[in-house]
């Protein structure tokens, strides 16, 4: 039996893929639907407006969990779950050691998806050869694009964040 888009296999290109390399839910195999945890930390008291912003970049987010301490107050990480491995794969590669304002956001598999994640990269490894389906340059000029969208989201809350420590301290 061969594999093809319905055994988890990476979109063919020029499939009304987005800019995160989306695909129309009814063209998504099974395994590209499928929920995919990553656990993100040292975000400190970053909101999670900007959270959702920067995980959504990176593809379809179907939750995103944060703690909240006794007093209420968020902690200083996260649960995401993505919708599907390339997702899951681009925020890894885009968004571990991303500074944002005075923090450096660290993302993490658990055991049991990094072995999803490596098996489901094997198969679309394999499947790169054929005409149609993403190649390493394709994915490199869409992570390129996505990046920059990434980095002015950082900036662009770092610059508000420094702006109202600097009014805070005028204002003392």
């Amino acid at each position: 039996m061969g594999m093809g888009m319905g055994m988890g296999m990476p979109p063919p290109m020029g499939m009304g893929m987005g800019m995160a390399g989306m695909m129309p839910p009814a063209m998504k195999s099974a395994e590209q639907r499928e929920p995919y945890t990553v656990f993100v930390s040292k975000i400190g008291d970053i909101n999670d407006t900007v959270m959702t912003r920067l995980l959504s970049l990176c593809g379809t987010v179907l939750t995103w969990k944060r703690p909240k301490d006794t007093a209420g107050k968020v902690k200083g990480f996260g649960v995401c779950e993505y919708e599907g491995p390339e997702a899951t794969m681009r925020a890894m590669r885009l968004l571990v050691g991303l500074q944002v304002d005075q923090h450096t956001i660290m993302l993490k598999l658990g055991a049991e998806m990094e072995k999803k994640v490596q098996e489901y990269r094997a198969r679309a490894d394999a499947m790169q050869a054929q005409p149609g389906f993403e190649t390493p340059v394709d994915r490199q000029m869409r992570d390129q694009a996505i990046r920059q969208q990434v980095l002015h989201a950082a900036a662009e809350y770092t610059s508000v964040q420094n702006a109202t420590r600097a009014a805070a301290a005028q204002a003392a």
